[in-house]
């Protein structure tokens, strides 16, 4: 997070990637955001909004 800036990961509904590539791109971000199910090894540092989260909160405020 340099300069206020977050490194942000989505993923796009339909696309999905083989393990070894979601792993190495969960390595970077602050925030991790799916409309599905995160796996247990992707720990972003400070959000980790999920469909159970979405479902829970219903939306996400950003600023």
């Amino acid at each position: 997070m340099a300069g206020g800036a977050f490194v942000l990961l989505m993923a796009r509904p339909g696309d999905l990637l083989a393990l070894p590539v979601l792993a190495k791109a969960c390595a970077e971000p602050d925030i991790v955001i799916a409309d599905r199910r995160i796996p247990g090894f992707c720990r972003p540092h400070l959000l980790q909004a999920d469909l159970a989260l979405l479902r829970q909160a219903g939306a996400l405020p950003s600023t």
